[in-house]
C-alpha cells in the first residue's frame, strides 16, 4: 500500500524525471502463516534520500469492526447430527425468508457445539495418539492399545477431512481433487486472497491518497451510489424500421407457461454448489444437498413469484464485491463490481433464462455473439482477424477505418425504462415483462468493502454483473443499436467493408459490449457513425469512453484524412488494437512476442510457494487442471507459435519437479513418457502443440460442413474460387490455420483417387502418403454414388458435432486396459521362455491399446456372453441344408503389418463352389471380418444362388448383421454396403459358427494378407487350403470347450 514508485531517479535527457519501483519486502510462507495480517506501506520520501521508507507491519492495517457475517460451509455437511437439526428446524409451510432466519440461528448454535471444536480436537486427539504410540514401544498391551490408536487416527481423519473442505472453500481454489491432503496449501491460498481483495488506500477525485478506513469506505459507496443514480426522468425513444423478429406462438406460450417443479429443481442444479453466497449466507450447495427437505419450499416461492412478482422483493439484497481490473489499482473506477445475489433469487432469475435461450438466438442479429446459444466468442474473433488482414492489405483509392468503442460502465448505466421498451417491442408477454422488471428494479444492494457490509441503498438504473438474466437483457438491448446501423446501412449513410468480392458487407461486430464498428474512410461516414452511437446513447443511457475508445485506419489512408476524420469523434488512434476479446489483433502473422502474456499467466499460476505446500500429486493436478486451460482459450482461433507453448510446457515441468531458478531438481521420468495418456502409462498431460491444431479443427469442421454463422460467410466470400477453401499466398492466417492442405494435394479430389472398377489408386498415393495410411486407406471402402451420401463422423463425436474433448477421450476403462496389459505382459513372459524364436512387440503400448481396441468393440456391438455352465463338444463342418449354399468367410488380422479376408461356397455335399482371398490393407480384425462378408456376399450374388447360410466365427459381426445397427463407428461403411446386400431379392441367414468349423475360411483368410492389395478368386480349391478342405469333407472334428 501507498506509493507506486519508491526510487526517485536524475532527470533524463532534459525530460521527465524517472520513478522505479526498486525497493521491496520479501517474506516466506512461515511467515506469512505466522503473520496472515501483516502488510508493507511505501512512506513518504524525505528529502535527504532518493528512496522512500518502507514500512513493515506485522498487525493488520486499520479496519472496520463489524458482526461476523454468516456463510454456509460445505464441511457441516460431514457432521452426522447436521441433517437431523436440518429437518427439526425447517418448515414448509413458512416462507422462504422466515426458514432461513430460523436456520441460520439453529446452525450457529448447532456449530458451536460440533465444528468450532474441530481444531481443539485435533490438538487433544494428536497428544492422544502420541501417547499411545509411545505406549506402544514399550511393548504395554499391544491389542488394546493398537485398537485404541485405530479409532483416535479414525476420529482425526474425520477431523482432518472437515478443515481441508473449510479452508477449501475458503480459498475460492476450482481444481481440488480428493485424496489429497493440501490443508496448509488452502491456508495459504485464503490468506494471500484476503490481502490481494483488501484495500488499504485509495486516491480521490484530486489525486490525493485516502488511507482512513471510514474515509475509504465512503469513497467507494459515494461513487457507486452516484453511478447507479439516474437523473433524467425519461428517455426519448427512436423507432426504426428494422426491428426483433416476431416469435412463434408457440414459443410465446412457453415463455408465459406456469411453472413447474422440474425447471425450478434443474434451475438449483445448474449452479456452481461453492460459489460466494449473497447477503443471506446461503450458497446453492445448501439447497443441493438438502434438496429433499426444502425443496418444497423452494418450489412453493418460485411459483408465488411467477403469479406475484412483487413478492421477489422479499429476497432481492445484494452484496458489491469489487474486483480489482488492474494489478495495484489507486481509483475506485478501477475495481469491477460484481453483484453477490442471494441465491433463491438467483434460482427465479435461472427459470427465466432457461426459458429464453430458446428464443434469444432467433432474436438477436447475427453480428452479436455473446451468450447467444448456438454461438460463441470464437467466431467474432475469426472475423475480426479477417476484417483486421482486409484493412491491413487494402490499395486503391478507397480507404476504410474502424472504431473499437468502449462503453463506460455499460452495465451499471442500463436505463431501466429502455430495458422495458426493448420488452415490450420484443413483445413479450406482459406477465413475464413484469417478473423481469421485477427482478431488476426491487434490488436492494451495498458496497462490501474489506468484507464489511455498508448501508444498503436502492439503484434507479443497471443491471448487476452476476445475475444470471443480465447478460440476456443486456444482448437483447445492444441488438437495438445493431437496428440503428442497419437501418444507416440500408438507407446508404453507412457503408461497411465488404470481405471480399462475394462476402458480406460488414458494419459492425458485437460481444456483449466490446463493439467494433467498420466504415469507409469519408467524413460523411464517420459523422454517420458518431450520431449512430450518440442516438443509442442517447436512448438507453449510456456513454462512450473518450479515453479508450480508439480508430485504427487502413494502411491507404491519407494522414490529412486522418486528422480529419479524429476531430470528428475525438477518439485517438492506433496502429493496432493490440486484444480484442482477449486474443492479439494485428492483421498480420503472430509472433511469440504477442502471446507473452500467456507466459505471465503461467509463471504466475506455478509460483514457488505453491510446489513447496503441494504434494507430488497437488502439483501435477494444478499443472494439468490450471496451466493447460491457459492457453486454450486463444488456441480456439489462434495457431500459437510453437515456441510459446515450448515454454509453457517447459514452466508446466519445471513445476511438477519443483525446479528453480537456481537448482534444477531430479526428473524421475522423461517429459515424452509424463505427456502419455493414462492407459498408456502416463500423466496425460496434454501436447499443447497438437491440443492447439486439434482446437482449429473445430472452427474447419463448421466451415467444411457447410455452417451459415457470419465468420464462415466471411471465409467463403474472401477465399472461396471455384467452390474450393484451399489458401493461397497472402490470404488470410486465420484459413492458412485452419485448413491446413499441402500444397501436393491442392485440387485433387477424392474420385480421382478411385479407378473406373471402384477400387483405390494406390499407384497415385504412393509419393504422397506413408505406406502405413496407404494401407488404412485400402482398408477403407472407397466411395462410390451407389453408396449414397458420405457423413461426417468425428472420434468422439457423432456425425454432426464436432467434439474437442472428445477427441482426446479414450475408449473403455483403465481396468480393462490394465488387466489386458497384465495378461499379455504374462504370454510374453512365458512365450520368450519357451519359444526359441519369439520376441515381443517393438511397441507393447500400442499393441495392448490395439487388443482392447478390438475387445471394446465387441463389447459395444453386444459381443460378450457370460454363461456359467460348460462342456466339451466336437465341432467341425456340417454341411448346408437341402437347397442352400454354405458361405464361410472369416478375417486375419498381422499385428500392425496387414490384414486379410477370405472366403468360400459350398454345397449341401461339401462341394467346391468358389473361393476368394484379398488383402485389404490394415485396420482392425473386425473390419477384416466385414470386408470378407461383403466381398463373399458380392460373389454369391453374381453366381446367382438365393439361398445362402452366412457363417462367421466372429461373434460382434454375426450380432450387428442379425441386429441390423451397430453403437461403433468401425466398420459404418462397410456394414451399410452389407445391409443393402441382405435387403435384396435372396434368403440369407446369417449365424455363427466356431473356429473349428470355419478352418478353411481361416486359411484363404491368412492367404490374403500376403497378397499386394488384390483379390484372388478360386474356381477350384488352391493347394495350400487343400488339406484343410479334405479335412472338413471326411467329416473330422475338433473338441472345444463350449458355454450350455
Amino acid at each position: 500500500m501507498g506509493f507506486k514508485f519508491t526510487w526517485r531517479g536524475p532527470v533524463y535527457h532534459g525530460g521527465q524525471r524517472i520513478y522505479e519501483r526498486l525497493d521491496r519486502a520479501l517474506c516466506n510462507s512461515n511467515w506469512r502463516l505466522m503473520f496472515p495480517d501483516g502488510f508493507v506501506k511505501v512512506l513518504t520520501r524525505v528529502e535527504y534520500s532518493d528512496h522512500h521508507p518502507i514500512l513493515i507491519s506485522t498487525k493488520a492495517a486499520p479496519h472496520l469492526v463489524a458482526p461476523r457475517q454468516f456463510h454456509f460451509e460445505s464441511a457441516w455437511f460431514l457432521e452426522p447430527y447436521y441433517t437431523g437439526m436440518l429437518q427439526q428446524n425447517w418448515n414448509n409451510n413458512v416462507s422462504i425468508t422466515n426458514n432461513l432466519v430460523s436456520i441460520e440461528k439453529a446452525i450457529k448454535e448447532w456449530k458451536f457445539h460440533t465444528i468450532d471444536q474441530v481444531l481443539h480436537q485435533k490438538k487433544h486427539l494428536l497428544a492422544r495418539i502420541g501417547g499411545v504410540q509411545h505406549s506402544l514401544q514399550r511393548g504395554l498391551n499391544r491389542g488394546g492399545m493398537r485398537r485404541l490408536e485405530k479409532r483416535l487416527q479414525d476420529e482425526l481423519s474425520s477431523i482432518i477431512r472437515k478443515e481441508e473442505l473449510m479452508w477449501y472453500q475458503r480459498s475460492r481454489a476450482k481444481w481440488l481433487k480428493d485424496g489429497d491432503r493440501n490443508t496448509k496449501y488452502y491456508h495459504l491460498k485464503t490468506i494471500n486472497r484476503k490481502r490481494r481483495n483488501n484495500v488499504n488506500m485509495l486516491k480521490n477525485d484530486s489525486g490525493q491518497w485516502v488511507d482512513d478506513v471510514f474515509q475509504i469506505r465512503n469513497l467507494a459507496t459515494d461513487f457507486y451510489r452516484r453511478l447507479f443514480a439516474d437523473n433524467q426522468i425519461s428517455r426519448a425513444w427512436h423507432n426504426t424500421s428494422i426491428t426483433y423478429p416476431v416469435l412463434d406462438t408457440v414459443v410465446m406460450n412457453q415463455l408465459a407457461a406456469p411453472i413447474c417443479e422440474g425447471e425450478v429443481k434443474k434451475a438449483v442444479f445448474s449452479m456452481h454448489p461453492w460459489k460466494a453466497p449473497g447477503p443471506d449466507g446461503f450458497s446453492a450447495g445448501f439447497y443441493q444437498k438438502s434438496w429433499d427437505i426444502v425443496g418444497k419450499t423452494i418450489y412453493n416461492f418460485v411459483e408465488n413469484v411467477w403469479h406475484n412478482p412483487s413478492a421477489i422483493a422479499e429476497v432481492n439484497q445484494t452484496d458489491i464485491c469489487l474486483i480489482p481490473k488492474v494489478d495495484k489499482p489507486e481509483f475506485v473506477t478501477q475495481f469491477r463490481p460484481i453483484s453477490l445475489c442471494n441465491t433463491n433469487y438467483k434460482i427465479v432469475s435461472k427459470v427465466i433464462v432457461e426459458r429464453l435461450k430458446e428464443c434469444v438466438a432467433s432474436l438477436v442479429s447475427p453480428y452479436q455473439t455473446g451468450f447467444v446459444p448456438g454461438r460463441n466468442i470464437h467466431e467474432n474473433i475469426v472475423a475480426a482477424k479477417e476484417m483486421a488482414h482486409t484493412m491491413n492489405y487494402m490499395k486503391g483509392r478507397n480507404g476504410a477505418f474502424a472504431v473499437k468503442v468502449d462503453l463506460s460502465k455499460a452495465y451499471d448505466k442500463l436505463s431501466w425504462e429502455f430495458i422495458w421498451k426493448v420488452l415490450v417491442e420484443i413483445k413479450f408477454s406482459e406477465p413475464l415483462i413484469n417478473i423481469i422488471m421485477h427482478s431488476i428494479s426491487s434490488v436492494m444492494t451495498n458496497v462490501k468493502w474489506n468484507d464489511t457490509r455498508t448501508d444498503f441503498f436502492r439503484p434507479q438504473r443497471g443491471i448487476r454483473q452476476g445475475d444470471p438474466i443480465s447478460p440476456y437483457l443486456f444482448v437483447l438491448c445492444m441488438d437495438k443499436l445493431s437496428h440503428i446501423i442497419l437501418q444507416a446501412v440500408e438507407e446508404g449513410k453507412w457503408r461497411g467493408i465488404k470481405a471480399g468480392r462475394n462476402g458480406p458487407m460488414i458494419s459492425h461486430l458485437m460481444f456483449a459490449d466490446d463493439l467494433l464498428l467498420f466504415g469507409s474512410a469519408s467524413v460523411d461516414q464517420m459523422r454517420c457513425v458518431v450520431d449512430s452511437l450518440n442516438l443509442f446513447c442517447s436512448m438507453s443511457g449510456q456513454e462512450v469512453s473518450q479515453d479508450k475508445t480508439s480508430v485504427m485506419f487502413s494502411r491507404n489512408v491519407e494522414r490529412s484524412l486522418r486528422t480529419k476524420l479524429l476531430s470528428i469523434t475525438g477518439y485517438k488512434e492506433t496502429s493496432n488494437f493490440g486484444k480484442y476479446l482477449g486474443v492479439p489483433l494485428h492483421g498480420r502473422a503472430l509472433k511469440k512476442a504477442d502471446f507473452q502474456y500467456l507466459l505471465d499467466q503461467a509463471s504466475m499460476k506455478l509460483s514457488l510457494w505453491k510446489a513447496n505446500h503441494l504434494s507430488f500429486a497437488g502439483r501435477v493436478t494444478l499443472a494439468k487442471s490450471v496451466i493447460e486451460a491457459i492457453p486454450n482459450y486463444p488456441m480456439m482461433s489462434s495457431l500459437i507459435p510453437k515456441a510459446c507453448l515450448d515454454e509453457i510446457q517447459r514452466i508446466q515441468r519445471n513445476f511438477i519437479w519443483g525446479d528453480t531458478e537456481q537448482k534444477r531438481k531430479y526428473h524421475a521420468i522423461g517429459w515424452e513418457k509424463i505427456v502419455v495418456t493414462k492407459d498408456m502409462g502416463g500423466l496425460g498431460m496434454r501436447k499443447l502443440d497438437i491440443m492447439n491444431k486439434t482446437c482449429l479443427c473445430k472452427l474447419g469442421w463448421k466451415l467444411q460442413a457447410g455452417g451459415d454463422a457470419l465468420w464462415c460467410s466471411v471465409l467463403r466470400g474472401k477465399y472461396c474460387r471455384d467452390n474450393s477453401l484451399l489458401p493461397r499466398p497472402y490470404d488470410g492466417i486465420v484459413l492458412e490455420k485452419i485448413v491446413d492442405i499441402p500444397q501436393r494435394l491442392h485440387g485433387v479430389k477424392l474420385c480421382d483417387l478411385v479407378d473406373s472398377m471402384g477400387r483405390w489408386k494406390c499407384n497415385l498415393m504412393v509419393d504422397w502418403l506413408p505406406a502405413i495410411i496407404i494401407k488404412k486407406i485400402v482398408a477403407t471402402l472407397p466411395p462410390s454414388e451407389e453408396h449414397g451420401n458420405d457423413e461426417r463422423v468425428i472420434a468422439g463425436g457423432t456425425s454432426s458435432q464436432f467434439s474437442v474433448a472428445g477427441i482426446w477421450q479414450g475408449r473403455g476403462s483403465w481396468s480393462d486396459v490394465w488387466a489386458l496389459s497384465c495378461h499379455c505382459l504374462w504370454s510374453w513372459r512365458n512365450k520368450e521362455m519357451y519359444e526359441v524364436n519369439f520376441s515381443r512387440p517393438s511397441r507393447p503400448p500400442q499393441h495392448v491399446l490395439k487388443l482392447a481396441e478390438e475387445y471394446f468393440d465387441a463389447v459395444s456391438n453386444n459381443a460378450i456372453v457370460t454363461v456359467s455352465n460348460t462342456s466339451v463338444s466336437e465341432i467341425g463342418w456340417i454341411p448346408p441344408r437341402d437347397l442352400f449354399v454354405r458361405l464361410n468367410t472369416d478375417g486375419a488380422y498381422k499385428e500392425h503389418v496387414v490384414a486379410g479376408c477370405g472366403g468360400l461356397i459350398r454345397g449341401s455335399q461339401g462341394e467346391w463352389l468358389g473361393g476368394f482371398a484379398k488383402c485389404v490393407g490394415l485396420c482392425s480384425a473386425f473390419v477384416a471380418e466385414l470386408w470378407g462378408v461383403l466381398e463373399r456376399l458380392r460373389f454369391v450374388y453374381r453366381l446367382g444362388f438365393r439361398r445362402v447360410e452366412l457363417h462367421t466365427d466372429f461373434v460382434a459381426v454375426a450380432q450387428v448383421l442379425q441386429k441390423g445397427s451397430s453403437l461403433s463407428t468401425n466398420g459404418g461403411a462397410l456394414l451399410k454396403q452389407i445391409w443393402q446386400l441382405l435387403e435384396l431379392d435372396w434368403v440369407v441367414v446369417v449365424s455363427y459358427t466356431y473356429r473349428e468349423a470355419n478352418k478353411c475360411a481361416d486359411a484363404l483368410a491368412n492367404l490374403g494378407c500376403t497378397l499386394d492389395c488384390k483379390v484372388e478368386f478360386y474356381d477350384a480349391c488352391p493347394a495350400i487350403v487343400r488339406d484343410v478342405y479334405q479335412y472338413d469333407l471326411i467329416g473330422n472334428t475338433t473338441p472345444r470347450l463350449i458355454s450350455m
